[in-house]
């Protein structure tokens, strides 16, 4: 007699019918037991679902109304027809064009595009071709080609790979690294990125010293092998050129909101040089948590100095708070300077990688606890 039917196939169904009542009874049995273990199963993973819930909650220190407020405040960040729209009117009164390229880093929007094409009639190919990063659409890579095709200053297209791992990508590292390409550009252009090919490129340029475009790089990476680069950036103190490599690390840690990420932020808020970064590293961030470090922080500008409201500003990226755009108009006041106060509206290449890292990583978990 067979022992399993599968009650979803026709030919099964007509041969359990045929079953004496006896054979057929034992095995409904067997069949209800079954479904019973299997809701207790399911149960118990419902169990565990909701005590991850509540436990991520605990975490972040937020109770059910406050995760919902959380939940409906989550997109709002400064739209992107916003942000185009401010960056036309600051190329229009002529605000510094880096800023204005920075800003739209990652929008492959017709608008964007219109806004790049004008910049590039004005020569600036390198600058523009540096905040292509993201972009893999045939547009970008047009624009990349064009440029490699001119063959000087390849460093800045490196940067401009930034978080594509394709073959397409690899190839056009290699060739720019073959012809010459700065350390430097190209560990900023590995940011996001956690294949093999990546951490060959990074433990050979660890070799050469390029600690602090090593530790930025590392936005958006919470492996093993990430948190052990940094702790060994860490250790080392200073680079090449006697820059403190705790900024950059602090720099590096934008794109996470995992426990020790802030374990790691805790620990650099010790110096003047961490500080900065960890500012720099809380973009796509609106928690209570990562507004009280951006208070600490601004609480202690008068001894660190060094354009402090400037980081945090830059660290808001994109955010449409009232809270952030109290600080963006602090930073414009102190600073007088429109091309500043443009440039932090939306963020620069890094901390936009960043916002958007955090909204995908916020939007997996939602899609994984459901």
């Amino acid at each position: 007699m067979k022992e399993q039917f599968d009650f979803s196939k026709k030919e099964d169904q007509e041969q359990f019918s045929k079953l004496p009542e006896k054979p057929k009874k034992i095995l409904l049995e067997n069949f209800h037991e079954e479904a019973s273990e299997m809701n207790k199963e399911r149960d118990g993973l419902l169990s565990e679902v909701a005590e991850k819930k509540s436990k991520i909650n605990e975490i972040e220190g937020k109770s059910e109304a406050d995760k919902k407020t959380e939940e409906t405040s989550f997109d709002k960040y400064i739209s992107e027809d916003e942000v185009i729209q401010e960056m036309r009117k600051g190329l229009n009164e002529g605000v510094d064009k880096t800023f204005i390229l920075s800003g739209i880093s990652g929008m492959d929007s017709e608008e964007a595009w219109k806004i790049r094409e004008d910049i590039l009639a004005e020569g600036l190919d390198a600058a523009t071709v540096c905040t292509l990063g993201e972009l893999d659409s045939e547009r970008a890579w047009k624009l990349r080609e064009e440029y490699i095709q001119k063959g000087k200053n390849l460093d800045y297209l490196a940067a401009g790979l930034a978080g594509l791992d394709s073959e397409r990508a690899w190839k056009m590292r290699e060739h720019i690294y073959k012809n010459g390409g700065d350390g430097s550009m190209f560990a900023l252009g590995l940011k996001g990125l956690d294949s093999e090919r990546a951490w060959q490129m990074r433990d050979e340029l660890f070799e050469k010293g390029f600690y602090i475009d090593l530790g930025r790089g590392l936005a958006g990476l919470d492996s093993e092998r990430a948190w052990k680069m940094r702790r060994d950036l860490l250790d080392k103190k200073v680079d090449r050129h006697k820059l403190n490599t705790s900024e950059f690390v602090g720099m590096g840690l934008a794109g996470l909101d995992s426990e020790k990420s802030w374990e790691m932020r805790d620990e650099l808020m010790k110096s003047r040089e961490g500080r900065l970064g960890v500012a720099y590293s809380l973009a796509g961030l609106d928690s209570e948590r990562a507004w009280k470090i951006r208070e600490k922080i601004l609480s202690m500008k008068e001894q660190d100095h060094n354009n402090v409201e400037l980081y945090v500003a830059i660290g808001l990226a994109g955010l449409d708070s009232e809270r952030a755009w109290e600080i963006r108009d602090e930073v414009y006041k102190e600073s007088k300077n429109e091309n500043w106060a443009l440039g932090v509206l939306n963020g620069d290449s890094f901390t936009i990688f960043a916002r958007n890292m955090i909204r995908k990583n916020k939007s997996n978990l939602v899609k994984d606890l459901s």
